[in-house]
């Protein structure tokens, strides 16, 4: 008799060919390679080309430091902004400008090498998400379609199009670097818990949200390693989870002596205030995670309601609660969703003190808690991939969502071909968005001058009326425009707004002297030189008032 075999299952079902593959030496990393190659050129590869957009105008194409080889030490020693702008800011990102600099010295500064090099590091982030969830006893077939979903999820798109994204990228990759080599087994702990330090402290001069990696550190302790014995007890464990909170401390004290402090005056808001942008928070990127979405680049930021933001928070907790006591009984299996969803919540902690004070969400501020909903979701379904036809689901299902979700992501890199476009996208989907007609209409400044920019300023300040810099380029243009007696009324409104704002102190300054209130503008240009000494235009009208003055 001859046995019976059932080729019809091996070549009608792909998947178990593919599993097949995967089981073999070397076949998870080579198809991870293939994957990744095909959903970002796919994604992405199209859309490569076009125009600087956004901060990149400054940050980047006029950043003269990225391009000369001493420029690694103004980068090193200054903070983001001050030496492309002359206003010193709170922002200290030296490593991924250093990285630009790199590129600058190596002559691969264009847009496309640029956002090259940016799709590559993101390539990156999602083979170290591939080897964390293999490390934490995850599936080759589960893992490498949770890689595949990061890697095209359509949040993603504004970090990889844009290049100072490039900050969240490598605060990213350093973070999963530091969550692979922490905790430790056997030999050389001592060793790669220190080089996790370091990756930690190297997340924090990436971008200041990673200033919670220790924290993610220690929850990864307690949450993935409990009833694990690393070797070591007592005082010497409690000396290792200080490592990496030592490294931040170092690079907290090295942005001190460079006069770069860290805070937002958001928090000095009180507490209920913070609670409910948090939940805001939590709920805006939350439901875009999850829906597979992508916001409005300069989607505005608008608190929910008390009660609102209580039902957010309390959802958050009851889910919480429920992972933690099924991880309490069962920690190898809940570990990973308990550890993913603590991931998120901290991940999103920072922006409290930046959200609400920009006015709009970012959609790179959604890339660390991807991240972290990701783990969550992978921990939680990959336990049904040993069950029965489940394999074969996972497979199909870790194929098919990527490549649906290339279509949105490519859409949204579409938009990144210049900031005409960027913006004109976000007027489309939110026409009563002040926020956005203020962009809009500075890049329409660029191109075409004031004459045609006004307008949409002044509907920038209909619209959102308290966003200062709609008010503070609406002076601006009518002093250009030989309106200056008319730039009074909005100078006034942005000095109001942001009364620690040079700038617009000196537009003020501009639109007295215009209506002939010399002392007016003399003392407008003297408070503007207090805040920002430096500023040569006030400097050079203040002179020019005091000798009007003087003449008889």
């Amino acid at each position: 008799m001859t046995a019976m075999v059932d080729e019809d299952d091996e070549r009608g079902h792909g998947a178990v060919v593919l599993a097949r593959l995967l089981d073999r030496r070397g076949g998870s990393l080579a198809a991870l390679l293939i994957v990744a190659a095909v959903l970002l050129g796919a994604a992405f590869g199209p859309h490569l080309r076009g125009e600087f957009v956004w901060d990149d105008v400054y940050l980047v194409e006029g950043n003269q430091a990225l391009f000369q080889p001493g420029g690694w030490r103004v980068l090193w020693r200054h903070d983001l902004w001050g030496p492309v702008t002359g206003k010193p800011s709170q922002l200290y990102h030296p490593i991924p400008m250093l990285s630009l600099w790199l590129q600058g010295m190596a002559h691969t500064g264009s847009l496309i090498g640029f956002r090259l090099a940016n799709l590559a590091l993101h390539g990156l982030c999602a083979g170290l998400l591939w080897l964390f969830l293999g490390k934490r006893g995850i599936g080759r077939a589960p893992a490498l379609a949770a890689a595949a979903i990061f890697l095209v999820h359509p949040s993603v798109t504004e970090p990889v199009m844009w290049v100072t994204g490039r900050h969240d990228i490598l605060g990213m990759a350093f973070t999963l670097t530091a969550m692979l080599l922490w905790p430790v087994e056997g030999r050389g702990i001592w060793l790669r818990s220190s080089l996790a330090g370091l990756a930690a402290t190297m997340a924090f001069l990436c971008k200041e949200q990673f200033l919670v990696v220790p924290v993610l550190l220690l929850v990864h302790t307690v949450v993935v390693m409990r009833g694990r014995s690393n070797g070591l007890s007592g005082l010497r464990r409690w000396l290792i989870l200080l490592l990496p909170s030592a490294g931040l401390a170092a690079a907290l004290l090295w942005r001190a002596h460079l006069g770069i402090r860290l805070g937002s005056d958001e928090l000095s808001r009180g507490f209920t205030r913070q609670f409910i942008c948090y939940a805001t928070i939590v709920w805006h990127y939350g439901f875009q995670l999850v829906s597979f979405g992508n916001s409005a680049t300069l989607d505005r930021f608008i608190p929910l309601g008390p009660w609102a933001a209580m039902g957010v928070l309390v959802i958050l907790l009851a889910a919480g609660t429920v992972l933690a006591r099924a991880w309490w009984r069962e920690p190898a299996r809940f570990a990973l969703p308990l550890f993913g969803m603590s991931w998120f919540c901290l991940s999103l902690v920072p922006f409290v003190a930046a959200v609400p004070r920009i006015g709009f969400y970012g959609n790179r501020y959604a890339y660390s808690p991807l991240g972290g909903l990701t783990v969550a979701a992978v921990g939680l379904l990959a336990p049904l991939a040993s069950r029965g036809r489940l394999p074969r689901l996972w497979l199909a299902a870790g194929a098919l969502l990527p490549a649906l979700l290339v279509l949105p992501t490519s859409s949204a890199a579409a938009n990144w071909r210049s900031d005409l476009s960027l913006y004109r996208a976000d007027l489309l989907r939110d026409p009563d968005n002040g926020i956005a007609h203020y962009h809009y209409g500075y890049a329409v400044l660029r191109r075409r001058g004031c004459g045609e920019a006004l307008p949409i300023f002044l509907a920038a300040t209909r619209l959102a009326p308290d966003y200062a810099r709609g008010w503070h380029n609406v002076a601006g243009c009518l002093e250009n425009l030989g309106r200056a007696a008319e730039a009074e009324g909005p100078a006034r409104r942005a000095v109001e707004l942001e009364p620690d704002n040079a700038r617009h102190r000196y537009n003020l300054a501009v639109a007295l002297a215009a209506r002939g209130d010399a002392i007016g503008a003399t003392r407008a240009l003297q408070q503007c030189l207090a805040r920002e000494p430096s500023f040569k235009p006030a400097r050079e009208l203040l002179v020019g008032l005091r000798h009007t003055q003087a003449q008889p």
